[in-house]
């Protein structure tokens, strides 16, 4: 709710590409800040352990090679999370679709994605999904319809097609991100979970500032 509205003031008085640098370096702070929650986690729990940075950054984790295929995932999903605010350039600069036909196209995503949390939330309870390769499987093929509907909402040229595909792919990014941290928690186990979780958003960050300009190239 809060970010929509910072994109829309620093697009008006910056640029795109500013506003995509500054979401880029915002993803980053994510993962650091993140790096401090264990020591929170032992104050609340009533310990006296000393925490130290190097704890907390929890090295470990890069002496498993599963730890760099999952870094990996964040950084190409960086790419697709940019349609967050870029379909607003799309659909006014190129179909000429005015400010509140945009808005509406945005808005039909978030109302598909709060709607696939919460079923996501309800399908996870039934034993048929408890499995880590059912759920692994999901994932996947909902990453995978997340890039046919972004593929299909760049060759739409309607008002409603695009709103239709734009929920769609919220619709099924939602339910592959809701999956993910869970596996992410099953692999590297609660202990690590944040750190890794962490470094995963740092990536994502990386993802999101070298995204950008690299699609500023190819659309030249």
């Amino acid at each position: 709710m809060a970010v929509p509205p910072l994109q829309q003031l620093l697009i008006t008085n910056y640029g795109w590409r500013e506003s995509c640098i500054f979401i880029g370096f915002l993803t980053i702070l994510i993962g650091l800040c993140a790096l401090l929650l264990p020591s929170h986690q032992l104050q609340a729990a009533g310990t006296n352990e000393k925490v130290t940075f190097a704890k907390s950054a929890n090295l470990s984790l890069f002496r498993d090679i599963p730890f760099y295929i999952l870094m990996l995932h964040p950084f190409l999903m960086s790419g697709l999370m940019i349609y967050g605010f870029l379909p607003f350039r799309f659909v006014t600069d190129i179909l000429e679709i005015n400010e509140q036909g945009a808005t509406s196209i945005i808005g039909v995503g978030g109302f598909t994605d709060m709607v696939a949390r919460l079923l996501t939330v309800a399908v996870s309870a039934t034993p048929w999904v408890s499995g880590r390769i059912t759920r692994f499987n999901i994932a996947h093929v909902m990453t995978l319809l997340s890039v046919v509907c972004l593929f299909l909402f760049t060759w739409s040229t309607t008002l409603v097609a695009l709103a239709a595909w734009s929920g769609a792919l919220s619709f099924f990014l939602a339910i592959k991100w809701c999956m993910w941290p869970g596996l992410q928690m099953e692999m590297f186990g609660s202990n690590r979970f944040c750190t890794s979780f962490s470094y995963g958003s740092f990536v994502q960050g990386i993802g999101s500032l070298i995204f950008p300009p690299l699609g500023s190239m190819v659309a030249r």
